[in-house]
């Protein structure tokens, strides 16, 4: 059951200090040439950048970078679809975490561990059957796969701050559009048990993100959990809280500037959202004040 809580009542109770908080981000691949993909840093106002070379992923057949994450600690990791690096900020030097894992197609990060999804046979295809989830630890680089259900598939991969949890959006009747669901899923990989906490419905205009995107949720800790929503009445859509501990699901956030938002967050009452250009934040979702102006693709708030 869904419960309407107050937009600044739900503030008094969570708060999260923003002084720790630094902003990471990638610029738009425009910027990104030579096998060099950029970042930067957002912290009290000034800019930092770092230039990542990708040439260590020649041996794999690919340099592109096709997807990247950050732990909370600010830890970059990325992949070109085959393995997985870390890359450090400071040093503009990357290592091997794990080679051959073909296709990779979610990763997540949170402290000492990676979550990947990949596919055994090296289909990109997230429908096709033989889908495995793997957990590497980034110090030992030991690789432990962890069962999941037969039939789910998985986008929009999200960890909770003690890695025990994992949200995403398992799509059912994905070849049938007229009775397509996307279900909002959880996943104990302690219990090995998973449970659904929304549904959206296709033809009702209904889904949580884009799979092309970083926009489906965030974690807060262990057990509070935020998810974007959009549904046909309301255009943009919303931002709802989710807490484990109630299996309570709430409106958070009932107004969202733009619906065409490529990540999003929360710290010290403000909602942060990124577009193709600009990060900007908002308290009340009608006015937003623009916090780096610049051709940002994605962006990650960070403890470092």
């Amino acid at each position: 059951m869904k419960r309407f809580l107050s937009f600044w009542l739900v503030l008094a109770v969570i708060h999260n200090p923003v002084s720790a908080q630094r902003i990471l981000f990638k610029e738009n691949s425009a910027s990104n040439t030579n096998n060099t993909e950029v970042f930067g840093k957002f912290i009290n106002g000034a800019i930092q950048r770092s230039y990542c070379n990708t040439e260590i992923a020649l041996n794999s057949g690919n340099t592109s970078l096709a997807k990247w994450t950050s732990s909370p600690e600010g830890d970059i990791l990325w992949t070109n679809g085959v393995s997985l690096y870390k890359y450090r900020f400071d040093t503009q030097r990357s290592i091997v975490i794990a080679e051959n894992l073909n296709f990779i197609l979610e990763m997540a990060s949170c402290g000492r561990f990676a979550y990947v999804v990949t596919h055994p046979d090296g289909s990109d295809g997230r429908f096709s059957s033989g889908l495995k989830l793997t957990r590497i630890n980034l110090e030992t680089l030991k690789k432990e796969n962890i069962q999941v259900p037969a039939g789910v598939n998985f986008t929009n991969l999200s960890v909770s701050a003690d890695g025990n949890t994992l949200a995403f959006i398992n799509t059912v009747n994905h070849d049938d559009q007229s009775l397509q669901e996307f279900r909002f899923t959880l996943y104990d990989v302690i219990t090995k048990s998973y449970s659904v906490i929304d549904k959206a419905k296709r033809t009702e205009d209904e889904y949580f993100g884009s799979i092309e995107r970083y926009n489906s949720s965030v974690w807060m800790d262990s057990n509070k959990l935020l998810y974007y929503k959009h549904a046909k009445d309301n255009i943009n859509g919303s931002i709802m809280y989710y807490d484990l501990r109630t299996r309570v699901a709430t409106v958070w956030l009932q107004n969202i500037p733009d619906k065409n938002f490529n990540w999003f967050s929360y710290s010290d009452q403000w909602f942060y959202f990124s577009d193709d250009k600009n990060i900007y934040k908002t308290k009340d979702g009608l006015s937003k004040q623009i916090v780096y102006q610049q051709n940002v693709q994605q962006a990650i708030l960070v403890q470092q």
